[in-house]
């Protein structure tokens, strides 16, 4: 018996010794292998065409006030509200800048109902209840539209301005 034990001893370790060999060898060929790599040497033309396409699709508005983050361009017009502070008006609008602003995240797909700008039908029978009507809908909310649309720093001249003209896109 004690022969067998010996044997199956020597064979156990000359098998183990093998696989440490074969994995050390193993290693070995992987890591000069993987430092051999010419990906790691990226030529001027492949890292712009890199950098282009991670460029961001988009920017976040970190400002409190959607309607301040439009910036003036060169065809702004000044309007003067009921307190007497100036406003950037861009060409198309005040209506169309708040609707730019917030308006759109919700009517532009028609999300929780919304009516979407622009479908005639949708909007036939609201405009048919009256323009009063739909104001006091922005100013209070209605559904599961918020008051103010969501956005409680927007004014009622800003408000009107909006639905005026979601209207006239609407009609």
């Amino acid at each position: 018996m004690e022969t067998t034990d010996k044997q199956f001893f020597f064979t156990f370790l000359g098998i183990t010794g093998v696989l440490v060999l074969l994995s050390i060898v193993v290693l070995l060929a992987a890591n000069w292998l993987g430092s051999t790599n010419k990906l790691d040497k990226k030529s001027a033309a492949q890292i712009k065409i890199a950098k282009e396409r991670i460029q961001p699709v988009g920017q976040v508005n970190l400002k409190s006030n959607p309607i301040e983050a439009v910036e003036p361009g060169p065809t702004t017009i000044v309007a003067v509200s009921d307190n007497a502070v100036s406003e950037p008006v861009l060409e198309g609008g005040l209506g169309k800048k708040v609707y730019g602003g917030i308006c759109q995240s919700c009517h532009i797909a028609g999300v929780a109902g919304a009516p979407i700008v622009g479908d005639i039908a949708a909007w036939k029978p609201r405009i048919a209840a009256g323009m009063d009507e739909l104001y006091a809908a922005v100013i209070n909310g209605k559904g599961l539209m918020a008051a103010r649309g969501g956005d409680p720093s927007l004014s009622d001249e800003e408000i009107r301005a909006a639905v005026d003209y979601m209207v006239e896109a609407s009609q």
